[in-house]
This record gives C-alpha cells, sequence and structure tokens, in this order.
C-alpha cells in the first residue's frame, strides 16, 4: 500500500489575485500611495521593499475592498446581493453583469 502524500498548500507559487490589476494601476503615483495609506491608517511603503508604486497600490486596493465588504458583510449576505456574488462575470454578459453595480451595495464598492 502506498502511503497518502500530503502536499503543504501553503507553499503555493500562485501569485496573488491583485496581481492581474497591477498593469492597470501604472497611472498610480507615489504620492497615490501615501494618501491612500493616510486613508486606511496603513503602512504598506517600506523603506527596504523594492515593490514598484503599482504594486504598492494594489495591495492597498485590495485592502480597502476588504475593509468596504467586512463592514457591509451583512448586506452582502442579503439574497438580493448575495445572487450576484454565486454569477462570475464569466457565466454572465457585459450587461447582467454591468446590472450588479446599479445595487447600491454593489455600486460602492466601485
Amino acid at each position: 500500500m502506498t502511503p497518502t502524500v500530503i502536499s503543504d498548500d501553503r507553499k503555493s507559487n500562485k501569485p496573488p489575485l491583485r496581481a492581474d490589476i497591477v498593469p492597470e494601476l501604472h497611472q498610480c503615483s507615489n504620492r497615490d500611495v501615501l494618501e491612500a495609506e493616510k486613508r486606511l491608517d496603513i503602512f504598506v511603503w517600506e523603506p527596504d521593499y523594492h515593490g514598484s508604486t503599482p504594486e504598492m497600490a494594489s495591495m492597498l486596493l485590495q485592502h480597502e475592498v476588504l475593509d468596504f465588504i467586512l463592514q457591509r458583510l451583512g448586506d452582502f449576505k442579503k439574497p438580493v446581493v448575495k445572487l450576484y456574488l454565486e454569477q462570475a462575470p464569466e457565466q454572465v454578459d457585459g450587461a447582467q453583469y454591468t446590472k450588479r453595480f446599479a445595487h447600491e451595495t454593489w455600486g460602492e464598492v466601485l
């Protein structure tokens, strides 16, 4: 009998989900990052870290979106809002995907 091999899922080489938006944040400046840090009361810009400004901006954006979701978790559990969570963008046409943002809770995400 062959023993079961358990891999350590924590040692994943997958890039973070926010990596997809880094190229889209190329217009962000160091000032934008510093202002976001102040607004969120967090600090990601460490002197010894050599990440790019767009990468720092992606971390802050991810943090801001997650904070928003946590603050409104009750809203996101409501059936009318939760329905949209169950629909992946590739499962619906563009018009139907865009429709979710007409709802107040989803609109505030933007």
